[in-house]
């Protein structure tokens, strides 16, 4: 309305009549009606085209998340059976309105952490369901599994010859058990395989994710989450966030065998500091180093192995006494080590001495001159 004045009163002042301003004010009010319309009904046909793209979808209640405004409100929360739906529906639109340049910061940001939260809770929901259907099943032993379900598999996975009798479908018991049979299979391989990764629990792998490349990681509440295994999972992904699993061909499961050894001889002599908690925060606090400073650009693949490895082993099986104290009170290991670096050459000599166990060895396929 105020519009509308302003511009009658700049048709007065620049000669028209008033006849012919209110015949102008008529027009652009009419104008503006118009493309009022037209914006409605663009609206309307955008809407129509998400039904059309989600047939499936156009006749249930998350239709109706695609036509709502770009806020957040009343979408479902993340986690809800309709939340991926929705969250699918607003990102296409969403899509659109960046390439027409019709959506501003704030509200592009809002909707992404929406839909960042949608993701995470779907894969936290997926890993937990993986690992609960995983649990049910990994007692089910090769043996176990009847000669119907061998006779279903080869008759349903092999060519029958021509002219052959019919093989009647196998009865629902029978698809029960192939379905076990294929993850004993699964998890036999997955066992013998040295490309195998360590499952990490779905609230480990958030802590991980949110806090292992900050200096504020909260290494206390992780062991708490981790169940006291922090230096397991801190250890794992540290090695694999530099791709060092892969580079040298380290096997999984003597990785993991290894991890949990180390953190057996944390807990030996029940050390309030020198223990698991500690040897986990010495390594995230390495890496931290390495990549704030951008110190990992000028080293080799070896190095940042080595040093990662050394903030895992260096304190193990810490008596929680001084190297003096051993000195003086002339140790076992003191007399060992010639006085000289009592402690630090123990913690080093113990778990090299584990590693030259076969199922420890992480360094097996690891070239001499690189291990020496």
């Amino acid at each position: 309305m105020k519009m509308r004045y302003n511009s009658e009163k700049r048709r007065m002042e620049v000669g028209y009549s008033p006849d012919c301003v209110e015949a102008l004010s008529s027009s652009s009010a009419e104008s503006m009606d118009c493309g009022e319309a037209t914006n409605e009904r663009r609206d309307r046909n955008d809407d129509q085209s998400y039904e059309s793209e989600f047939p499936s979808l156009s006749n249930s209640s998350v239709a109706f998340y695609a036509k709502r405004r770009l806020s957040i409100e009343g979408l479902p929360l993340p986690g809800s059976t309709d939340s991926t739906f929705a969250c699918l529906l607003r990102l296409r639109k969403i899509v659109k309105l960046t390439e027409q340049n019709k959506i501003t910061k704030s509200v592009l940001i809002e909707n992404l952490t929406y839909a960042l939260q949608v993701v995470e809770k779907t894969y936290i929901e997926e890993t937990k369901r993986l690992r609960d259907e995983d649990d049910e099943l990994s007692e089910t032993a090769c043996s176990e599994v009847p000669d119907e379900v061998r006779n279903w598999l080869a008759s349903t996975f092999t060519r029958n010859p021509s002219g052959g009798r019919r093989v009647a479908k196998p009865r629902f018991r029978s698809v029960v058990n192939a379905i076990r049979a294929g993850i004993v299979v699964e998890r036999i391989y997955r066992r013998m395989s040295s490309c195998t990764c360590l499952i990490l629990p779905p609230n480990v792998v958030l802590l991980l994710k949110s806090g292992l490349d900050e200096w504020n990681f909260n290494v206390f509440e992780f062991n708490e989450v981790s169940a006291d295994h922090a230096l397991k999972y801190v250890g794992f992904e540290l090695l694999h966030k530099y791709n060092l699993i892969s580079k040298f061909q380290i096997d999984n499961s003597r990785l993991e065998n290894l991890l949990l050894r180390l953190e057996i001889g944390y807990g030996k002599y029940k050390n309030p500091y020198h223990n698991l908690i500690h040897a986990s925060d010495v390594a995230q606090t390495c890496h931290v180093i390495l990549t704030t400073s951008k110190l990992r650009d000028y080293l080799t693949d070896l190095d940042i192995f080595a040093v990662i490895y050394a903030a895992l082993i260096h304190d193990f099986e810490h008596t929680g006494t001084t190297n003096n104290f051993h000195i003086q009170t002339q140790t076992e290991l003191a007399m060992l080590y010639n006085d000289r670096n009592v402690l630090e050459n123990f913690h080093v000599s113990a778990v090299f001495r584990i590693t030259q166990e076969s199922e420890f060895n992480i360094f097996e396929n690891m070239p001499k001159e690189q291990y020496q």
